[in-house]
């Protein structure tokens, strides 16, 4: 609607302006911009944290985010309460957000806070950042992927499905979630095509350890699932196990191996078997034998899977998961004075649960791994694709 005001302005504006010069109109008097002005812009990522997933932030920007060509700074957020419980979230908006990247660690860890952090997810596309990606380190209803029989509820499915449909659109599509060594590969079709799910995975960030490491390495796989997901991606030696039964008695065995000598007549499925000497090689048996699987909650089917190994000749076992979830610190085991403290050399883990890394650090046998250098090159290398860049991530 023409208004005598608004076009007093702007004819004696433009009346200044050379005729053949292209011009940036101010606003009004009185009429406050959103927009950043053009020596404002720039590719710019701002990172909102979760509180409990702050380790995981400071590891970011500690590292890689200090010596990036890409502007990163935490953004404000104030995650308050309510007498009765119910959020009270504050979080910087406006002027300095828009047309910005955002990142959000998240911890799923737990379902206490989840509420709170898919509020917050769900406000940030409305507040016209350029793009949102949603970090989700570890997805935590993950295990309960599938109903087998009537009355099962699979809680994969209800939080995917509670994080992606009401998520809106950023000003370049939909919101990415990011999510490491999820459960079930299949999982990402619980998610609405509200949003682009990327899952990535801490293996290469194991290859890396490995490699450092140098010593000769062969990989276990506790159970063919873990063979089929994680095979795929490495180039070293492997066994594969699997769970077997035999009246009333379950073993894990050894089932099968990738470039590597067996001789499976020697087999043992318990002490009580006849010892006719190891199924490795001589050389083998050397190696450092490091079972890999994407959780560990009580621990029970690694110690089970290092009690195959050594039964059938292994001399030096070691562990691996993405997610140290262990339940009721069932990590203690592992330690000095605990039930399983001699069943493993090292233990590594990756800091995808930084509610429980943060006690394992410095305690033995546990070497925690960090996947923010993976992390960041992700993240580049989105903004790089949205910004269109050229990009050798």
């Amino acid at each position: 609607v023409e208004n005598p005001t608004t076009r007093s302005f702007f004819g004696s504006f433009m009346a200044t302006q050379p005729a053949t010069q292209s011009t940036v109109l101010p606003s009004p008097p009185g009429v406050v911009s959103l927009r950043p002005v053009a020596s404002e812009r720039r590719c710019e990522l701002l990172v909102y944290t979760y509180p409990s997933a702050r380790p995981l932030f400071d590891a970011l920007m500690r590292t890689h985010a200090g010596s990036s060509t890409i502007p990163t700074r935490e953004a404000k957020c104030d995650w308050g309460e309510f007498e009765t419980g119910w959020p009270n979230i504050h979080f910087e908006a406006g002027d300095s957000i828009y047309g910005r990247h955002a990142v959000f660690l998240t911890s799923f860890y737990k379902p206490t806070n989840i509420f709170q952090q898919i509020s917050l997810a769900i406000a940030l596309p409305r507040n016209h950042v350029k793009s949102l990606t949603v970090v989700v380190p570890f997805f935590g209803p993950g295990t309960m992927e599938r109903v087998e029989e009537e009355g099962v509820l699979a809680s994969a499915e209800t939080m995917a499905k509670m994080l992606s449909a009401p998520m809106p659109l950023t000003s370049s599509g939909p919101t990415t979630i990011i999510i490491y060594d999820i459960h079930a590969l299949q999982e990402r079709f619980y998610f609405t095509d509200n949003v682009r799910v990327l899952l990535v995975s801490a293996i290469p960030t194991l290859m890396s350890y490995i490699k450092q490491d140098g010593r000769k390495t062969v990989l276990v796989f506790p159970d063919d699932g873990a063979a089929k997901r994680f095979g795929k991606r490495v180039t070293l030696p492997y066994l594969v196990c699997g769970k077997v039964r035999e009246r009333d008695e379950r073993f894990i065995r050894i089932l099968d191996g990738n470039n590597i000598g067996l001789d499976t007549s020697k087999l043992r499925l318990r002490a009580t078997d006849p010892d006719v000497g190891s199924i490795f090689t001589e050389e083998d048996r050397d190696a450092q034998f490091l079972i890999v699987d994407d959780l560990c909650n009580s621990g029970a089917t690694l110690v089970r899977c290092a009690e195959a190994l050594r039964l059938n000749g292994a001399r030096r076992i070691n562990a691996y998961c993405t997610h140290a979830v262990f339940g009721n610190d069932s990590w203690r085991k592992f330690t000095e004075g605990g039930q399983w403290h001699d069943v493993f050399d090292r233990f590594i883990v990756t800091n995808t649960i930084v509610e429980t890394t943060e006690k394992l650090k410095g305690t033995a046998p546990f070497v925690v791994l960090d996947i923010t250098p993976d992390l960041w090159n992700h993240l580049t290398c989105m903004v790089d694709s949205y910004e269109g860049n050229a990009t050798t991530h």
